[in-house]
Protein backbone atom coordinates (compact mmCIF):
# COMPACT_ATOMS: atom_id res chain seq x y z
CA UNK A 1 0.00 0.00 0.00
CA UNK A 2 2.93 2.39 1.07
CA UNK A 3 4.64 1.68 -2.59
CA UNK A 4 0.93 2.16 -4.57
CA UNK A 5 0.32 5.95 -3.16
CA UNK A 6 3.35 7.06 -4.91
CA UNK A 7 2.17 5.96 -7.87
CA UNK A 8 -1.35 7.34 -7.71
CA UNK A 9 0.00 10.22 -6.53
CA UNK A 10 1.41 10.66 -10.09
CA UNK A 11 -1.45 9.37 -11.60
CA UNK A 12 -3.65 11.80 -10.40
CA UNK A 13 -1.15 15.18 -11.28
CA UNK A 14 -1.09 13.57 -14.74
CA UNK A 15 -4.75 13.29 -15.14
CA UNK A 16 -5.32 17.11 -13.66
CA UNK A 17 -2.44 18.57 -15.80
CA UNK A 18 -5.05 16.96 -18.60
CA UNK A 19 -7.60 18.48 -17.53
CA UNK A 20 -9.38 16.13 -15.71
CA UNK A 21 -11.91 16.71 -12.91
CA UNK A 22 -10.95 20.60 -12.93
CA UNK A 23 -14.70 21.32 -14.42
CA UNK A 24 -17.22 20.54 -10.89
CA UNK A 25 -20.41 19.17 -12.45
CA UNK A 26 -23.12 20.36 -10.50
CA UNK A 27 -26.85 21.58 -11.77
CA UNK A 28 -27.33 25.62 -12.22
CA UNK A 29 -29.79 27.41 -9.78
CA UNK A 30 -33.14 28.21 -10.99
CA UNK A 31 -33.21 32.37 -10.90
CA UNK A 32 -36.51 34.45 -9.67
CA UNK A 33 -35.99 35.28 -13.43
CA UNK A 34 -35.83 31.68 -14.84
CA UNK A 35 -39.11 30.86 -12.77
CA UNK A 36 -40.87 33.73 -14.49
CA UNK A 37 -39.87 32.96 -17.74
CA UNK A 38 -40.88 29.37 -17.21
CA UNK A 39 -44.62 30.91 -16.39
CA UNK A 40 -44.43 33.20 -19.18
CA UNK A 41 -43.78 30.05 -21.60
CA UNK A 42 -47.07 28.22 -20.15
CA UNK A 43 -45.01 25.44 -18.82
CA UNK A 44 -46.34 26.32 -15.86
CA UNK A 45 -49.82 26.84 -15.17
CA UNK A 46 -53.21 25.48 -14.52
CA UNK A 47 -54.20 25.80 -18.23
CA UNK A 48 -53.70 21.86 -18.82
CA UNK A 49 -53.10 18.66 -16.89
CA UNK A 50 -49.35 18.84 -18.11
CA UNK A 51 -48.89 22.50 -16.97
CA UNK A 52 -50.57 21.64 -13.44
CA UNK A 53 -48.71 18.75 -13.15
CA UNK A 54 -44.63 20.57 -13.94
CA UNK A 55 -45.87 23.37 -11.31
CA UNK A 56 -46.64 21.04 -8.78
CA UNK A 57 -43.37 19.11 -9.64
CA UNK A 58 -41.36 22.52 -9.08
CA UNK A 59 -42.69 23.62 -6.28
CA UNK A 60 -42.81 20.44 -4.34
CA UNK A 61 -38.69 20.45 -4.92
CA UNK A 62 -38.25 24.36 -4.20
CA UNK A 63 -40.53 24.12 -1.21
CA UNK A 64 -40.14 20.74 0.76
CA UNK A 65 -37.48 19.66 -0.75
CA UNK A 66 -38.50 16.59 -2.82
CA UNK A 67 -35.70 14.42 -5.16
CA UNK A 68 -37.19 14.06 -8.44
CA UNK A 69 -37.79 10.34 -8.35
CA UNK A 70 -38.22 8.54 -5.27
CA UNK A 71 -40.56 10.89 -3.17
CA UNK A 72 -42.41 11.72 -5.36
CA UNK A 73 -43.17 8.55 -6.63
CA UNK A 74 -44.11 7.44 -3.56
CA UNK A 75 -46.03 10.77 -2.62
CA UNK A 76 -49.38 10.41 -0.61
CA UNK A 77 -52.02 12.84 0.54
CA UNK A 78 -51.73 12.57 4.38
CA UNK A 79 -48.40 13.84 4.08
CA UNK A 80 -49.60 17.16 3.55
CA UNK A 81 -51.89 18.90 6.30
CA UNK A 82 -53.43 22.28 6.41
CA UNK A 83 -53.36 23.95 10.42
CA UNK A 84 -53.53 27.68 11.87
CA UNK A 85 -50.99 28.48 14.68
CA UNK A 86 -51.64 30.64 17.84
CA UNK A 87 -51.37 33.72 15.57
CA UNK A 88 -54.43 32.24 13.06
CA UNK A 89 -51.50 32.17 10.22
CA UNK A 90 -52.68 29.38 8.22
CA UNK A 91 -49.61 27.00 7.08
CA UNK A 92 -49.20 24.04 4.98
CA UNK A 93 -47.44 21.16 6.99
CA UNK A 94 -45.34 18.33 5.09
CA UNK A 95 -43.97 15.47 6.75
CA UNK A 96 -41.64 13.03 4.84
CA UNK A 97 -40.99 9.62 4.70
CA UNK A 98 -37.64 7.59 3.33
CA UNK A 99 -35.74 8.98 0.45
CA UNK A 100 -32.57 8.48 -0.79
CA UNK A 101 -30.66 10.34 2.06
CA UNK A 102 -32.71 8.68 4.99
CA UNK A 103 -33.65 5.33 4.89
CA UNK A 104 -34.27 5.11 8.74
CA UNK A 105 -32.97 2.37 10.74
CA UNK A 106 -30.53 1.87 13.26
CA UNK A 107 -28.11 3.49 11.78
CA UNK A 108 -29.99 6.58 11.68
CA UNK A 109 -31.40 6.81 14.36
CA UNK A 110 -30.06 10.34 14.95
CA UNK A 111 -31.65 11.37 11.59
CA UNK A 112 -35.49 12.82 11.51
CA UNK A 113 -37.35 12.54 8.17
CA UNK A 114 -38.40 16.10 6.99
CA UNK A 115 -40.63 18.00 9.09
CA UNK A 116 -41.70 21.33 7.07
CA UNK A 117 -44.22 24.13 7.60
CA UNK A 118 -44.54 27.31 5.04
CA UNK A 119 -47.07 29.86 6.39
CA UNK A 120 -49.34 31.73 4.24
CA UNK A 121 -49.73 35.59 5.28
CA UNK A 122 -52.41 37.17 4.33
CA UNK A 123 -51.71 39.91 1.67
CA UNK A 124 -52.62 43.45 0.92
CA UNK A 125 -54.27 44.21 -2.17
CA UNK A 126 -52.60 46.81 -4.24
CA UNK A 127 -53.71 50.59 -4.44
CA UNK A 128 -53.97 51.86 -8.16
CA UNK A 129 -51.82 54.71 -9.11
CA UNK A 130 -51.57 57.63 -11.83
CA UNK A 131 -49.14 58.22 -14.51
CA UNK A 132 -51.33 60.71 -15.47
CA UNK A 133 -51.50 62.82 -12.43
CA UNK A 134 -47.54 62.06 -11.66
CA UNK A 135 -46.08 63.90 -14.36
CA UNK A 136 -49.24 66.76 -14.76
CA UNK A 137 -47.99 67.70 -11.05
CA UNK A 138 -44.29 66.94 -11.49
CA UNK A 139 -44.09 69.20 -14.90
CA UNK A 140 -42.07 71.86 -14.90
CA UNK A 141 -41.80 75.08 -16.62
CA UNK A 142 -39.42 74.52 -18.70
CA UNK A 143 -41.19 71.69 -19.70
CA UNK A 144 -44.73 71.96 -20.30
CA UNK A 145 -46.01 68.38 -21.24
CA UNK A 146 -48.25 68.42 -24.45
CA UNK A 147 -51.67 66.95 -25.26
CA UNK A 148 -50.13 63.88 -26.98
CA UNK A 149 -48.24 63.28 -23.78
CA UNK A 150 -50.95 63.57 -21.85
CA UNK A 151 -53.15 61.37 -23.60
CA UNK A 152 -50.47 58.94 -23.69
CA UNK A 153 -50.26 58.68 -20.06
CA UNK A 154 -53.88 58.36 -19.96
CA UNK A 155 -53.56 54.96 -21.90
CA UNK A 156 -50.65 54.11 -19.60
CA UNK A 157 -53.43 54.66 -16.77
CA UNK A 158 -55.48 52.31 -18.19
CA UNK A 159 -52.90 49.26 -19.10
CA UNK A 160 -51.60 50.10 -15.38
CA UNK A 161 -54.94 49.99 -13.40
CA UNK A 162 -55.94 46.96 -15.55
CA UNK A 163 -52.59 44.83 -14.28
CA UNK A 164 -52.80 46.27 -10.68
CA UNK A 165 -56.79 44.91 -11.22
CA UNK A 166 -55.83 41.72 -12.37
CA UNK A 167 -53.18 40.60 -9.16
CA UNK A 168 -55.55 42.02 -7.01
CA UNK A 169 -57.74 39.22 -8.06
CA UNK A 170 -55.58 36.71 -7.76
CA UNK A 171 -54.83 38.32 -4.29
CA UNK A 172 -58.44 38.34 -3.72
CA UNK A 173 -58.44 34.42 -4.43
CA UNK A 174 -55.69 33.28 -2.27
CA UNK A 175 -56.62 35.41 0.90
CA UNK A 176 -60.30 34.36 0.40
CA UNK A 177 -58.68 30.55 0.60
CA UNK A 178 -57.34 31.69 3.81
CA UNK A 179 -60.24 32.82 5.04
CA UNK A 180 -58.80 36.43 5.38
CA UNK A 181 -60.06 39.66 4.61
CA UNK A 182 -58.52 41.57 2.04
CA UNK A 183 -58.14 45.24 1.69
CA UNK A 184 -59.59 46.32 -1.31
CA UNK A 185 -58.40 50.50 -1.46
CA UNK A 186 -59.56 50.46 -5.01
CA UNK A 187 -63.24 50.50 -3.82
CA UNK A 188 -61.98 53.68 -1.86
CA UNK A 189 -61.04 55.31 -5.29
CA UNK A 190 -63.63 54.30 -7.16
CA UNK A 191 -66.20 56.45 -9.29
CA UNK A 192 -69.54 55.39 -9.95
CA UNK A 193 -69.21 55.81 -13.70
CA UNK A 194 -67.51 53.70 -16.04
CA UNK A 195 -63.87 54.63 -17.99
CA UNK A 196 -63.58 55.81 -21.37
CA UNK A 197 -60.25 56.48 -23.13
CA UNK A 198 -59.39 57.81 -26.77
CA UNK A 199 -58.67 55.23 -29.38
CA UNK A 200 -55.96 55.95 -31.38
CA UNK A 201 -55.11 53.18 -33.42
CA UNK A 202 -58.16 54.31 -35.76
CA UNK A 203 -58.32 57.51 -37.91
CA UNK A 204 -60.59 59.38 -36.88
CA UNK A 205 -59.89 58.53 -33.28
CA UNK A 206 -62.85 57.20 -31.53
CA UNK A 207 -63.62 57.68 -27.48
CA UNK A 208 -63.95 53.77 -26.31
CA UNK A 209 -66.11 52.92 -23.26
CA UNK A 210 -64.90 50.45 -21.00
CA UNK A 211 -66.50 48.01 -18.22
CA UNK A 212 -63.80 49.49 -15.69
CA UNK A 213 -64.84 51.75 -13.46
CA UNK A 214 -62.79 55.29 -12.87
CA UNK A 215 -60.85 56.28 -10.33
CA UNK A 216 -60.55 60.14 -8.26
CA UNK A 217 -57.14 60.32 -8.58
CA UNK A 218 -57.22 64.59 -8.54
CA UNK A 219 -59.02 64.03 -5.47
CA UNK A 220 -57.92 61.76 -3.23
CA UNK A 221 -54.75 61.77 -4.52
CA UNK A 222 -51.67 64.33 -3.73
CA UNK A 223 -49.58 63.35 -7.39
CA UNK A 224 -51.29 60.43 -8.47
CA UNK A 225 -49.00 58.05 -6.53
CA UNK A 226 -49.17 59.34 -2.33
CA UNK A 227 -52.64 59.78 -0.98
CA UNK A 228 -54.15 62.86 0.48
CA UNK A 229 -53.93 63.06 4.40
CA UNK A 230 -57.79 62.04 5.14
CA UNK A 231 -57.19 58.92 3.05
CA UNK A 232 -54.02 58.03 4.18
CA UNK A 233 -55.03 58.15 7.74
CA UNK A 234 -58.45 56.26 6.86
CA UNK A 235 -56.45 53.35 5.11
CA UNK A 236 -54.20 53.40 8.63
CA UNK A 237 -57.01 53.19 10.34
CA UNK A 238 -58.22 50.26 8.65
CA UNK A 239 -55.51 48.65 8.27
CA UNK A 240 -54.58 49.14 12.43
CA UNK A 241 -58.06 47.85 13.12
CA UNK A 242 -57.28 44.15 10.76
CA UNK A 243 -53.89 43.81 12.71
CA UNK A 244 -55.57 44.21 15.75
CA UNK A 245 -58.49 41.49 15.01
CA UNK A 246 -55.75 39.34 13.31
CA UNK A 247 -53.55 39.68 15.64
CA UNK A 248 -56.17 39.28 18.98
Amino acid sequence: MTLGLPVLNAKMKELASRGRGSITKQADPITKEDEEQIWNSGVFGCDNSVALQNTVFFYNCKLFGMRGYDEHRNLECEQFSIGCDGSESRFIHFTGRTSKTFSGGLNQLHVKSKDIKHFCPKTKEIPPYSVYHWNKSHQRRHHILTQSDLAGFKRDDFTSCGQIETVNQFIRETNRILQKHSHRFALDLQNSRRDRYIDYSHHPYRTVSTSRYTYRFGALYRDGIHPCRVLARYWLLRICKFIAKDCA
